[in-house]
């Protein structure tokens, strides 16, 4: 049980019961703290767990006993006001907190730190540990008081640069002439806004109010004359603030030297210094937010009022640029000075709103800095914890027992609105107060919505906040010089994406791409898959930088780079669009003249709505003129263009990266003859019809050389994506028809999700009708030389390979297999198997030498004939294509101890045939996972004894269980190799949950 924690010194005490040891009662003995026995030049020994060793024992002597506290970052904790110990002992981290002994077995001090270039150890003092436990021992709380001054220890050589006095210092080396303590004072170092302050008797003294400043030596503290940092701790420590229900002010008289001239402080103003450290924070977006800590005010010099601490940022701050260790001071139009103002604060808005919040970072608390955010309720409710500490008085005397003494938190969620968490209807916007306004309904003029906070119906007028009437609209930057790069500029936006978990391998959090429309009557969105990784989070599209609309994931493809997004097309109005804002893509015959290569733009653009890009399906070729069109990294409203001719034709070929993540594969990609200006990726148009030939998108690979990701952009043609823009359009129909709607059931809905093709075990994938099918393993491209000289391929073949494609000398070789499936059997054997190495030759009677030639036969059959070429013998063998179904993958995600679980996706299975079902793919830091150090990237194949085999059986398996009761798991890594772990439940701060798509959209329930 926690018992105590220091407000500022590096130590604290735990509670155990100590008939609760079994084996080694009789084993245990207690260490004596022996401060006193701490000299310079004594013998130590550090037992601890030293880099992790379990009880190393290292060896010393004592050098110093008068060092000042060591300084570790300016962000985090720092000592203060004490001496530390020094020695070269050379300890590492896993030893914090180590006794250090003696020759006798007595701890003479705890070890707390070390310098990292050199073998110093930094111990600190147990004078105040030992005050400390004597005061627990007598079921008291430690009395804690501070003036909120920093001191530092100055010897007397620096002491007389700051003007001591001889006088002084003769007394002073009088007094210390037997200390192992250098010759010197307490000097301040820094004033906190609330310290250093005496107590005024009358106005007029308010006005003078004394205060100690920078550079004063403390000659004495109440009693005690040139007290060091023991004696300051102890003289401060016997006013006991910790019961002043009536605020009264406590003081202290000190006398101090300035400049050589000595001051006496009468009442030096003292606080509890117990209250000046949080006990309680706030769950917010995935973050947590608490007062400001003494420790927090000291390195940032700051009021512990000026904001609420940034400890954790999460989901919904660090998305808007909010950073942890930062103050945040207003949200919305609302200060937030303390938690009280924070939670007020949050309930005065919805699910979904956007505001603007102010913070600063510590260190720079002068600059403000603003940050867009967006509310979110629906993942992340908000949550108050309190600390509820154990009662002393039970725990020391009634130590057969624990119950009732347990130091514990408590929580309770915050007050919002009764919308926040429901879907609100596209055509409407969130206001503060709970009101909900309908935009463009012509037969209700009032719009009412009860608040939760005073049971009161709300009734506003529409016209009073919005216009009945109100859409969206951009204006575009038609600046570049090509007509056909200008008339595909309102087709592009920005897509950024934040990931709510990572799951299917996902390495960073936020995401950024540029999107092209290419239905806008339906909002569909074309974006490469290194912007949406996953199916699990936050999709957003921008235009022109002046709006921003949620979108949802439809549609992530397999194994080709490319995603479509949805966002509400209602946003904008189609029919209203004064001043030219319809742009004519209509091209002369003589575009490539240089005085037609300009076109004419309207002096007013006030209104302009986003237009669907035509896509031309088409193989490109060495010698395609092309036009890149795309959007600037820095300004995502300004448009690059640049005239490019394609000099070869090239494939996609990525290695599996260390941690399994999409990769695409059966892909050909064209080069340039000239390096592409820096963007945040676009498209490729015909410089003659205007029309997208290729997307200009960005591939992440893995580099096993030096183990880091990196990024790189290619053109890939939009042949298979227009065939699945078009195959979502008829199947929208068709399930429209039916009543069912394919994709946004609300087109303003803010998140997204789907189903998945192989690997999501949830959705039950045999009542949805597959999009299209796949060959589902990876094709790398052999020259026919080579198929020719090394594999014996028969002259037949490769008279037939050439006359298919007269530009391509090449065969295609299975490189990559599909191991959740068996691709492919004999059609006389009906053991055989596809292999690697095998020369695709046809498919169901076709000769097939590029990519595009097999996906064209296989996108519409569930089995095809496979003609293959293998050790000399053309095969015939019967394939079972992959089933590809509308939705971006995984569809169901359980969070279990920090454990993120899902069954394994595409790119998992690519290493080998799953073990289970069950596939962790990332720790949440803090959980149990991560404490009992239960490793990502493994399959659980056994839950205390019990087989699981899918997501379903793990929630069996895991449902009975109680909060602190020990589990045993079995698992697997992607190689085989079996293991077993084990933890220890935590449902407290760890509840089990589970995102479930279904219904067309995200849903959290709790396990």
């Amino acid at each position: 049980t926690p018992l105590y924690r220091d407000p500022v010194h590096d130590f604290g005490f735990f509670h155990y019961d100590p008939n609760k040891l079994k084996y080694t009662a009789d084993k245990v003995r207690a260490v004596v703290l022996a401060p006193e026995a701490a000299k310079v030049g004594l013998e130590i020994r550090v037992v601890g767990n030293d880099s992790g060793e379990k009880v190393s024992i290292l060896s010393g002597t004592l050098a110093r006993l008068d060092r000042n506290a060591p300084f570790y970052n300016n962000e985090g904790y720092n000592d203060f006001n004490t001496f530390y110990y020094c020695a070269a002992s050379n300890t590492s981290g896993g030893s914090s907190g180590s006794p250090v002994l003696d020759c006798y077995g007595r701890a003479v001090a705890l070890n707390a730190g070390g310098a990292t270039h050199s073998s110093a150890s930094y111990y600190l003092p147990l004078k105040g540990v030992k005050r400390a436990l004597e005061a627990l021992r007598e079921s008291r709380q430690p009395v804690r008081t501070t003036a909120q001054i920093i001191w530092r220890h100055m010897t007397c050589d620096e002491m007389r640069r700051l003007g001591l006095s001889e006088e002084t210092e003769r007394r002073l080396r009088q007094a210390k002439r037997k200390s192992d303590i250098s010759c010197g004072l307490l000097v301040v170092e820094q004033l906190l806004p609330q310290g250093g302050w005496c107590k005024s008797e009358s106005p007029e003294q308010t006005k003078k109010q004394q205060r100690l400043d920078v550079g004063d030596a403390l000659l004495q503290l109440g009693d005690t004359e040139f007290p060091d940092f023991d004696d300051l701790e102890a003289t401060l420590d016997q006013y006991d603030l910790s019961e002043n229900s009536e605020k009264k002010i406590f003081t202290v008289s000190c006398t101090i030297e300035r400049g050589g001239k000595t001051i006496n402080m009468d009442k030096l103003i003292l606080h509890n210094l117990h209250a000046l450290n949080p006990d309680e924070f706030i769950e917010f977006g995935g973050g947590i937010l608490h007062p400001l800590s003494f420790c927090a005010t000291r390195n940032g010099n700051l009021d512990d009022r000026t904001g609420v601490y940034v400890a954790y940022a999460g989901f919904v701050l660090d998305a808007a640029g909010v950073p942890c260790h930062s103050v945040l001071t207003t949200l919305g139009e609302f200060s937030t000075p303390d938690l009280d103002a924070l939670e007020s604060a949050i309930s005065k808005f919805n699910d979904g709103d956007r505001i603007v919040a102010r913070f600063y970072n510590i260190g720079d608390r002068f600059n403000d800095q603003v940050a867009t955010l967006r509310i979110n309720l629906r993942w992340f409710p908000p949550r108050r914890w309190k600390r509820q500490d154990p009662s002393l008085t039970d725990l020391m005397h009634n130590t057969n027992t624990q119950s009732g003494c347990c130091c514990c938190w408590t929580s309770r969620s915050l007050s919002f609105f009764t919308q926040s968490v429901k879907k609100l209807p596209s055509n409407s916007i969130s206001l503060p107060n709970g009101v909900v306004v309908a935009l463009g309904n012509k037969n209700n003029t009032s719009h009412r919505q009860k608040n939760k906070n005073t049971g009161q119906d709300k009734t506003l007028p529409i016209s009073s906040i919005v216009p009945p009437e109100s859409p969206a609209s951009a204006t575009f930057q038609r600046t570049c010089g090509e007509p056909a790069a200008n008339a595909i500029v309102s087709s592009l936006c920005k897509v950024s994406f934040d990931v709510l978990h990572a799951i299917d391998g996902v390495v960073d959090w936020h995401f950024a791409g540029t999107g092209v429309v290419v239905d806008a009557k339906r909002g569909l969105v074309a974006v490469d898959r290194n912007t949406v990784v996953t199916s699990l989070g936050e999709a957003t599209v921008t235009f022109a930088a002046s709006v921003e609309i949620p979108a949802k994931i439809v549609f992530a493809h397999p194994t080709h780079n490319f995603a479509l997004v949805q966002y509400d097309p209602s946003t904008f109005s189609l029919s209203s669009s004064p001043n030219g804002s319809k742009v004519n893509t209509s091209l002369s015959n003589n575009t490539k003249k240089k005085e037609q290569s300009s076109i004419t733009l309207p002096t007013t653009r006030k209104r302009e709505v986003p237009t669907g890009a035509k896509l031309e399906s088409r193989e490109l070729e060495v010698g395609d003129e092309l036009t890149f069109v795309g959007l600037s990294r820095t300004n995502s409203d300004q448009p690059l263009s640049q005239r490019v001719r394609v000099t070869e034709i090239s494939a996609v070929n990525i290695a599996q990266a260390h941690v399994p993540r999409f990769r695409a594969i059966n892909e050909e990609i064209a080069k340039f003859d000239q390096v592409l200006n820096k963007s945040l990726g676009g498209v490729l148009v015909d410089t003659n019809s205007g029309n997208v030939v290729a997307t200009w998108s960005c591939y992440s690979f893995y580099s096993w050389n030096d183990e880091k990701n990196y990024e790189s952009f290619h053109a890939v043609g939009v042949d298979a994506l227009a065939d699945v823009v078009n195959r979502l359009a008829k199947f929208d129909q068709e399930r429209s028809a039916n009543g069912d709607d394919l994709v946004m059931q609300t087109a303003g809905s803010r998140t997204n999700g789907s189903s998945s093709p192989l690997y999501a075990s949830f959705h039950h994938q045999e009542k949805l009708k597959p999009l299209l099918y796949s060959i589902g393993f990876g094709l790398r491209r052999l020259p026919l030389s080579t198929a020719r000289t090394s594999m014996k391929l028969d002259e037949h073949w490769v008279d037939r390979l050439q006359a298919k494609q007269p530009r391509r000398s090449q065969v295609l070789s299975v490189a990559q297999l599909n191991h959740a499936s068996s691709p492919g059997r004999d059609s006389n054997l009906g053991d055989e198997r596809v292999r690697e190495g095998d020369l695709i030759l046809a498919v169901d009677g076709h000769t097939c030498c590029t990519f595009g030639d097999v996906e064209t036969y296989v996108r519409d059959s569930e089995s095809v004939a496979l003609t293959v070429w293998r050790d000399g013998v053309a095969k015939d063998l019967i394939l079972n294509t992959e089933p590809i179904f509308p939705g971006p993958g995984t569809d169901r995600v359980i969070l279990w101890c920090g454990l993120l679980l899902q069954a394994p996706h595409r790119a998992v299975i690519e290493m080998g045939a799953p073990s289970t079902g069950i596939y962790a793919s990332y720790y949440l830091y803090g959980s149990p996972a991560s404490f009992y150090t239960i490793k990502a990237c493994r399959f659980i194949r056994e839950v205390n004894g019990q087989q699981v085999h899918d997501l379903d059986d793990f929630v069996q398996a895991v449902k009975n269980l109680s909060d602190g009761e020990s589990v045993r798991l079995k698992t697997s890594d992607l190689q085989g190799q079996q293991g077993a772990s084990t933890l220890k439940t935590d449902f407290a701060f760890w509840p089990s949950q589970q995102f479930i798509f279904s219904d067309g959209d995200w849903h959290l329930r709790a396990l």
